[in-house]
């Protein structure tokens, strides 16, 4: 089944005031720790992010860029700890629900990633990704019809998702909708996933 982690990452720093020294050594450490992160040196990321924690402990980005770049080290149990912190200061972030949902199926903890990912789109509703992810974990605890509701959304938000047609038609069949699977197969494969043309030539004859 393919796998669609696409984490959020906050780049932008718009909502403290830096004019602090302690701030902007923040500021100056959280910036720091976001280019470590683009080059996948999360180690070195996080102690940037540490740092910058140390100087200002209400900035949500650094939780929430210090839990990605644990996740990137594959300590998902440690970057949900993070998650929990960013969401106590800013409990209304869908995008740091999200995260912390694709931390937990990390784990395979797979409802509690789907309330997450459901929690993150009550409070934005056009994240695709979450849907996408949502469809994922529903699928691997056998919601299929909540697998098609979810991949149905994705591919109204992004009619191009091959993969999305996919997972969709693959949802159908496991509800026994064929006629459904295969023409979402279908347009999968007009939009070049190969695996779609091996599910039609093996389904759809």
């Amino acid at each position: 089944m393919p796998k669609r982690y696409t984490f959020i990452f906050f780049l932008a720093v718009l909502t403290f005031n830096f004019r602090s020294a302690d701030a902007q050594t923040a500021k100056n450490h959280l910036e720091a720790g976001n280019r470590y992160y683009a080059q996948k040196q999360f180690s070195a990321a996080i102690l940037e992010f540490t740092a910058a924690l140390a100087k200002k402990p209400d900035l949500t980005e650094a939780y929430n860029n210090r839990g990605l770049s644990k996740v990137g080290l594959k300590e998902f149990a440690p970057a949900i700890l993070d998650y929990n912190k960013a969401l106590e200061l800013d409990p209304k972030n869908a995008n740091v629900y999200y995260n912390r949902g694709l931390a937990k199926a990390g784990l395979n903890e797979q409802e509690a990633a789907v309330t997450d990912y459901t929690k993150a789109l009550n409070l934005n509703s056009a994240l695709g990704a979450a849907y996408y992810n949502r469809g994922l974990a529903k699928g691997l605890i056998r919601d299929n019809k909540g697998a098609v509701a979810d991949f149905e959304k994705v591919v109204a938000l992004d009619p191009a998702d091959a993969s999305a047609y996919y997972l969709l038609g693959m949802a159908q069949y496991n509800i026994g909708n064929y006629q459904g699977s295969c023409a979402n197969w279908q347009k999968a494969s007009r939009l070049g996933y190969a695996k779609a043309k091996i599910m039609l030539s093996q389904k759809c004859k």
